[in-house]
């Protein structure tokens, strides 16, 4: 050999540790910090489901609740109110009282004329977009009646 050829480096004496080259086996796998975030997430959320209180909210768990709610939320809708300045509140009110009625109905077919009766007076205040109106005050006395028969 000639002194003017360029020689090859020598070969490194061992190769790297497994562990320090990129993709190599060895030290902790890159997935198990996501894999171990996500079994406390997935302990975390069955905890908070097994301790949630999955009843119906206070007074609201039998048909004659849900009926008696009901009237009780159609007794604070006026005979007359301005819809204009007041169908917001009073829309929500008398939707909520046709739900209640209606859930009663479902769990117990005697509550059916009560959410008959309290779908009425919404529907009256849709269609004549007015609560001063012979319909709406006999859909009024009609939830009055049925509210007393329930």
């Amino acid at each position: 050999m000639s002194t003017d050829e360029p020689q090859a480096p020598p070969p490194p004496p061992h190769p790297p540790p497994a562990g320090d080259r990129p993709g190599a086996g060895g030290g902790a796998p890159w997935w198990r910090l996501p894999a171990i975030a996500l079994a406390v997430a997935l302990i975390a959320s069955a905890l908070f489901a097994l301790s949630r209180d999955t009843r119906s909210p206070a007074g609201l768990e039998t048909p004659a609740d849900q009926a008696r709610a009901a009237c009780d939320l159609m007794a604070r809708v006026p005979e007359r109110f301005d819809v204009e300045s007041a169908w917001q509140e009073q829309q929500y009110r008398l939707g909520a009282a046709e739900a209640l009625a209606g859930l009663a109905a479902e769990g117990e077919p005697r509550y059916r004329p009560l959410a008959e009766a309290m779908a009425r007076p919404r529907q009256v205040v849709t269609q004549a977009f007015s609560t001063d109106t012979p319909e709406f005050t006999a859909a009024l006395e009609g939830v009055r009646a049925a509210c007393r028969d329930a």
